[in-house]
């Protein structure tokens, strides 16, 4: 098995924390402080071929771990968005899954708790189906959606169609083109059809409306 000896290990210009690796006197790759640090790296050490692949590794899953906390402090993301964010920046299979898998331990990703902030957030502006249309393209599994879901009880989620429906008709007079118009509008938003039509019933008793009326 060939062996490389490390000839030189110089700080980066550019960064404190990151170091030149130069192998049998020529520049091999960068690494980080942390990978010099934990496998005890030193100008005269010997490497075999497995050793520093594992070096580089670790470099690169520790540097794809750094973007993603970047990333994470600007907002929540789930497991398939992570991993689609490191396929982006050209990170390896073996590397996103590492970078995952240290996330998911430390609690920085974790989809059940992303699904409960998303259903608490949009839950008055948006439908039980809308958001679960958006959460299964977010790669949340079916079973978490449910679960989020859930804690909507069906008065709620009539409430919540009722307010928008108000916004939507605001200042205007309920006749049948204004209720077509909101039918439409909360369907759009992912309302199911029971509490659309809970909805607009609603609003036709508390407007005097009455379906002989005419336009």
């Amino acid at each position: 098995m060939h062996e490389y000896t490390i000839t030189a290990l110089e700080p980066q210009k550019n960064s404190k924390r990151r170091y030149n690796l130069y192998l049998d006197g020529e520049f091999k790759c960068g690494i980080t402080e942390d990978s010099v640090a934990v496998f005890r790296l030193k100008a005269g050490q010997t490497l075999t071929e497995s050793k520093l692949r594992e070096i580089m590794d670790t470099t690169e899953t520790q540097i794809a771990f750094d973007k993603c906390l970047n990333l994470l402090g600007k907002s929540m993301k789930t497991t398939k968005q992570i991993k689609e964010y490191l396929q982006q920046k050209g990170f390896g299979d073996r590397v996103s899954q590492n970078v995952i898998n240290k996330l998911k331990e430390y609690k920085y990703i974790d989809d059940q708790a992303y699904a409960v902030a998303f259903v608490s957030q949009f839950k008055t502006c948006k439908g039980a189906f809308r958001i679960r249309q958006e959460l299964m393209l977010k790669g949340i599994k079916k079973e978490i959606i449910d679960e989020a879901l859930s804690d909507i009880d069906e008065n709620e989620k009539v409430e919540n169609a009722f307010n928008l429906a108000k916004k939507a008709v605001k200042g205007k007079q309920i006749d049948q083109k204004q209720l077509i118009k909101v039918n439409r509008h909360l369907l759009s938003r992912g309302f199911d059809f029971e509490t659309v039509n809970v909805v607009l019933n609603r609003l036709k008793t508390e407007n005097g409306f009455s379906d002989d009326e005419k336009e």
